[in-house]
């Protein structure tokens, strides 16, 4: 398991960083969204998540996209729910 701490190691400029944040704790979501605030990175971030609450602390950061993970039928006409009307 890679660190947050640790990404350096990897986060190269031009590099976007991809988080599939596993689980229900909702504590995790909100100690990734403080870990990248402080580490001052500048590059696009992806987070994603089949657990749609964890996607919130980030749904208003500039440099991070969030992408709501479908797994099943119920989720996909959740998330077809979620957006009627915009993708038009």
């Amino acid at each position: 398991m890679l660190l947050v701490d640790d990404h350096d190691v990897l986060y190269r400029p031009g590099t976007e960083l991809m988080l599939d944040l596993k689980g229900h704790d909702r504590r995790l979501s909100d100690l990734a969204a403080r870990a990248i605030e402080a580490s001052g990175t500048s590059g696009r971030i992806t987070v994603c998540s089949q657990d749609w609450r964890l996607l919130e602390p980030f749904r208003h950061h500039p440099d991070v996209r969030v992408v709501h993970s479908v797994g099943n039928a119920r989720q996909l006409e959740r998330l077809r729910r979620r957006h009627e009307g915009s993708l038009a």
